[in-house]
């Protein structure tokens, strides 16, 4: 064996190691980011539900402060549904529905389900029965947080380990 071959082997080893190990870093950042996309929404929701009770404003121009008071990829959401109402014939549910879906979140199904609710209750009650609805919704993500965060402590780690391992045994089987 020539040292040229030796060489490549060894290159190719820590390649397959390297991308193993980023694998397991991003599922791992994934499961991290989940847990700070349901803080953020949430932290967005409290300001939703003030503004609700405290001013007179329409829901459109209540999802644009919340837009405009947030950078973040939640805040995204609420922009996107003040301009999905802005649209012709687009109701409170089909608006945040859109807008939900529209954007890319880190969130399992589950999450997104209890956040596409909230439409169905946006505009549909008064002032106190929307604020209402919106803690209730808060509540659930509080839940869906305290699991996202169990997972992250557990699955994330897993995660980040085993693709490791897996790119050992595989350079162990190529050799």
């Amino acid at each position: 064996m020539n040292t040229y071959s030796v060489v490549c082997k060894i290159l190719g080893a820590a390649m397959i190691i390297f991308s193993t190990y980023v694998t397991g870093k991003k599922i791992e950042k994934n499961y991290t980011k989940r847990v700070e996309k349901l803080n953020e929404i949430k932290s967005i929701l409290i300001y939703l539900e003030n503004l609700i009770k405290t001013t007179n404003k329409v829901l459109q121009s209540c999802f644009e402060v919340c837009a405009t008071q947030y950078k973040g990829d939640g805040s995204k959401i609420f922009y996107d549904a003040a301009d999905n109402l802005k649209m012709e014939r687009s109701t409170p549910e089909s608006a945040w529905a859109k807008a939900v879906d529209d954007n890319e979140l880190y969130l399992k199904q589950q999450d997104i389900n209890i956040i596409k609710e909230l439409g169905k209750l946006l505009g549909a009650t008064d002032r106190d029965g929307q604020a209402e609805n919106i803690s209730n919704v808060m509540k659930r993500l509080e839940n869906q947080q305290i699991e996202a965060e169990k997972e992250r402590a557990k699955d994330g780690k897993v995660a980040g380990k085993l693709s490791l391992a897996v790119g050992a045994g595989i350079v162990i089987l190529l050799l």
